[in-house]
């Protein structure tokens, strides 16, 4: 589409008891091709230049987006007609198929992990192989969330090593280590990295094993990630890559929520 305006929108859950919203998701969403529903770009007011948050519950003001405004009733407020088409194509947007990866993926999963590494710089040292970095040793399975030809985001599970085990008492067979797990930039904010992160615990699961996961400590966006999810921290140890510092990475060890 050519001239299409994308706004983002921010959903929030309403608390049962009052209405009332409760908190964000950690996850927020946006809505482009817009001007596919409305024709040409929608009206939302005067914003200085600046792209409108909105919620379910109306536009809030300002870039930061702000507290949501309440109806006078203290009834949740409609949207805006103008944003109703992008709530409807958000709403319409389907959720990611994830499925088993497949051998023939692999050169598709290694392009799409070549632009996490370009804009996150992981993995820390691009492999010489990536087809046989994402296929470790010990691996128990591997799923992927395709489109089309493309790949969207990626998982793999491990069994982890005796030592690593060892050192949180657990015996190796008992365990699946998440790990590989990355999405496309294009497609985050859509939920697709908490639905690869529960689809591999399950998966465990289903194998009678404990998902774990090993995390750089000073990544701070992916251990709160992990842990408003639900994951419980174990201990910190030595991980078994060099970080971007030259040093062993220290990696916070997580257990997978009871499913």
């Amino acid at each position: 589409m050519t001239g299409a305006q994308s706004y983002e929108i921010r959903r929030i859950r309403p608390d049962i008891s009052t209405g009332a919203p409760a908190r964000t998701y950690d996850e927020v969403f946006y809505v482009a091709e817009v001007d596919r529903v409305r024709g040409s770009r929608p009206d939302l007011g005067q914003t200085g230049g600046r792209r409108p948050r909105v919620s379910e519950w109306g536009v809030t003001r300002g870039p930061g987006g702000g507290r949501p405004r309440r109806a006078r009733t203290g009834r949740p407020p409609t949207a805006p007609a103008a944003t109703r088409p992008a709530l409807a194509i958000l709403n319409a947007m389907p959720a990611p198929q994830i499925r088993p990866r497949h051998p023939d993926d692999l050169p598709a999963c290694a392009k799409a992990l070549f632009g996490v590494h370009e804009k996150d710089g992981y993995p820390v040292h691009w492999p010489t192989d990536p087809e046989h970095w994402l296929t470790p040793d010990h691996l128990l399975g591997a799923w992927v969330a395709p489109d089309g030809d493309s790949i969207l985001g990626h998982v793999a599970l491990t069994q982890p090593t005796a030592p690593f085990a060892a050192a949180i008492n657990q015996p190796a067979p008992n365990l699946a280590l998440v790990g590989r797990l990355f999405v496309t930039p294009d497609a985050r904010r859509t939920g697709l990295a908490s639905a690869l992160l529960s689809h591999a615990a399950q998966a465990a699961r289903d194998e009678g094993r404990q998902a774990v996961l090993e995390v750089d400590a000073n990544a701070t966006a992916a251990v709160t990630f992990y842990e408003r999810a639900g994951w419980h921290f174990l201990r910190t140890d030595t991980g078994g890559w060099i970080a971007a510092d030259g040093l062993p990475a220290r990696v916070r060890i997580y257990l997978a929520p009871e499913g």
